[in-house]
């Protein structure tokens, strides 16, 4: 274990860290059981045949729709509890009381009734519309709406859970417009979020696109980080925008569900060829979600791993910049031993866990790999 480490937080970090899998593997499980129950149940295709009969096309689609996430956001909610609000409060984390996670929970709900809505109604015009290439049509859709949701999130969405202020520190600001210097970032502004009004934990973001674009850094980070460990925190941040890492993630992301689309489509029609165009029919298509979204799901999850490699590799260029840009190895390596004590980040999980779930490199890699730079 790397010295900077405390072996004590580290073996708290692994059983927090595994209570939290379980819990997420237990919803997951309950979930893919509720899905396979809403539909061999027969109560997927009778809903559908109810609604198709009695409603205009779109208000079919809607209508099912609500009734089915908001069935499923339910059924998850105790396991959301669990895992997101009991544990945290265990391990001294969450600053919330119940009342104010489950008023966070139903803003999640809202926002995403909005976009996953829409996201189904749009696809479900397609599959009928173009029920050859609907599969192209709904992953443009996906594109775009990834684009404009990354452009509004920190001016639209995130606002609906944080207090987003401008950094008041100027001989901070000073420094973080030093790294910026060093890169193609040209941003808004410095921002501090009042993490600590939900959360003991410490994080920093690079946010937006083109005119929404800034550097957002929690409150608990600026109040228990010196300014050397901000600054380098800061910077590895930038190195995501002087990289351009966005715009590969985008295009990652974009070829994954158009291979995901396409291969759930090709299983769909071998599985119920009543799916496969032109017999298909927006009756047959509704009963049939329960069944797309177990199918997008597990294709999504076998192609994580691939996604979370690529995804580290970014991350382990965006920790190169920031040694590069402050030429402070020893500020990094504080900054990321703080990060593992502060939020019980297991800095050596087990390889399948890695695999398949980190889309950073574990903070022991980390460690190491700034311990080889050639930065003091």
């Amino acid at each position: 274990m790397h010295p900077a480490l405390d072996s004590e937080v580290q073996a708290k970090a692994k059983v927090y860290q595994w209570r939290k899998h379980i819990w997420d593997w237990s919803r997951t499980a309950l979930t893919i059981a509720a899905l396979l129950a809403f539909y061999f149940s027969g109560i997927s295709q009778l809903l559908a045949s109810e609604l198709a009969a009695r409603l205009p096309q779109s208000l079919t689609v809607i209508v099912y729709f609500l009734i089915f996430f908001i069935g499923l956001w339910l059924l998850r909610l105790g396991f959301d509890y669990k895992s997101g609000y009991l544990i945290e409060q265990e391990y001294g984390f969450s600053t919330q009381g119940p009342g104010g996670w489950l008023i966070d929970q139903l803003k999640g709900l809202v926002v995403n009734l909005l976009i996953l809505g829409g996201g189904v109604v749009f696809s479900y015009w397609v599959l009928l519309a173009s029920p050859a290439w609907w599969w192209v049509w709904v992953g443009l859709g996906y594109v775009g709406l990834a684009v404009v949701l990354t452009n509004l999130f920190p001016v639209l969405v995130l606002p609906l859970f944080f207090k987003l202020k401008p950094l008041e520190d100027e001989s901070l600001i000073e420094r973080l417009r030093g790294v910026i210097a060093r890169s193609r970032l040209k941003a808004r502004g410095f921002y501090e979020m009042n993490m600590s009004s939900k959360t003991t934990k410490k994080s920093a973001m690079l946010a937006g696109l083109w005119n929404t674009k800034r550097v957002i850094l929690g409150d608990t980070l600026l109040q228990e980080n010196t300014p050397d460990e901000t600054e380098v925190v800061t910077a590895h941040e930038v190195g995501h925008s002087h990289h351009l890492h966005l715009w590969q993630r985008f295009v990652v992301a974009s070829l994954v569900i158009f291979v995901v689309l396409f291969l759930l489509n090709r299983i769909m029609v071998a599985l119920f060829p009543a799916f496969a165009p032109p017999s298909r029919t927006l009756e047959l298509a509704l009963a049939l979600l329960p069944l797309i979204v177990l199918g997008f799901i597990a294709l999504n999850f076998a192609f994580s791993p691939l996604s979370k490699a690529f995804s580290r590799h970014l991350e382990r260029q965006a920790d190169r910049f920031a040694l590069g840009a402050t030429e402070n190895r020893e500020a990094f390596i504080q900054a990321m031993a703080s990060l593992a004590s502060r939020n019980y980040d297991d800095a050596y999980p087990h390889p399948l866990i890695k695999l398949f779930y980190y889309g950073h490199p574990p903070i022991g890699e980390r460690l190491k790999a700034a311990e080889r730079s050639n930065f003091r």
